[in-house]
């Protein structure tokens, strides 16, 4: 998991950009269609966890579902 704070590296150089220079770069407005949607699923993420539903740790492009939950029988 990234924390913002690394460097990117081309062929064993670190450069002077970082995980969050790409996070500001690709993910500025909350308001952008595909954006707001991955935003969105957050917060029900952190509500749930925040209520004891453990999701899962991170997003999964393209799956079936968004959010792993406990199995109701």
């Amino acid at each position: 998991m990234y924390n913002g704070n690394e460097t990117l590296i081309y062929d064993g150089v670190y450069l002077p950009n970082s995980m969050l220079d790409f996070w500001r770069w690709a993910l500025p407005d909350l308001t952008d269609s595909t954006v707001r949607g991955t935003f969105a699923e957050f917060i029900v993420k952190t509500a749930l966890d925040a209520n004891g539903i453990n999701t899962n740790s991170r997003m999964r492009g393209w799956a079936e579902y968004d959010l792993d939950g406990p199995q109701i029988p």
